[in-house]
């Protein structure tokens, strides 16, 4: 240590010992109380919230799972239905009718199903993706109404291959979501 080190030391140590007995008490309470407050808003209290968020994230990541497979029951339902209801001897794997829009673009297929289902005015994007393929989003569209749309587009030989599904907001009325989805012809 050099020279100016050590009559810092020194310095402080006489500062100490010119303290009361009382004074030095009440320094060491005081340090320990800024250092327990230091350590609560430092390191505590961040990963309390951290923690908190994490929750809620996964919270909301249940509610819209659940969302999600109750919509997927109810298409599964629909289209078991739909099959049943079908002549007997009829062939399953085709549709009961193909729409009209059939015979064109998959892009005016998915905006005429849309209008027919009152959902047009949510679409916000449509992309091709090559020739047999589509990626859509929609904003702020009702979950049981994308449900019969998705269910139409797969009547036409327009399956969903991924989908992106989130609520709204959470402020939202509770069935809105916000939805993109890639579809792709089947030859099935």
């Amino acid at each position: 240590m050099n020279m100016r080190n050590i009559q810092l030391i020194d310095s402080l140590q006489q500062k100490w010992q010119a303290f009361s007995v009382r004074e030095r008490r009440a320094l060491v309470v005081g340090g320990l109380i800024g250092a327990v407050l230091a350590g609560y808003f430092l390191i505590w209290s961040p990963a309390a919230n951290w923690a908190t968020e994490q929750q809620q994230r996964l919270a909301d990541a249940a509610t819209t799972a659940a969302v999600v497979a109750a919509g997927r029951a109810r298409l599964e339902v629909e289209s078991s239905a739909g099959q049943s209801s079908r002549h007997p001897g009829a062939n399953h794997s085709l549709p009961v009718a193909l729409s009209p829009a059939h015979s064109g673009s998959i892009m005016q297929q998915a905006q005429q199903i849309a209008v027919r289902h009152d959902i047009a005015g949510s679409i916000q994007r449509r992309e091709p993706v090559g020739d047999d393929g589509l990626t859509i989003r929609f904003d702020s569209v009702p979950f049981a109404t994308l449900s019969r749309w998705i269910n139409e587009m797969s009547a036409n030989r327009l399956e969903v291959t991924t989908a992106e599904l989130r609520p709204e907001t959470p402020e939202a009325p509770a069935g809105l979501i916000d939805a993109r989805l890639t579809l792709s012809r089947t030859s099935r």
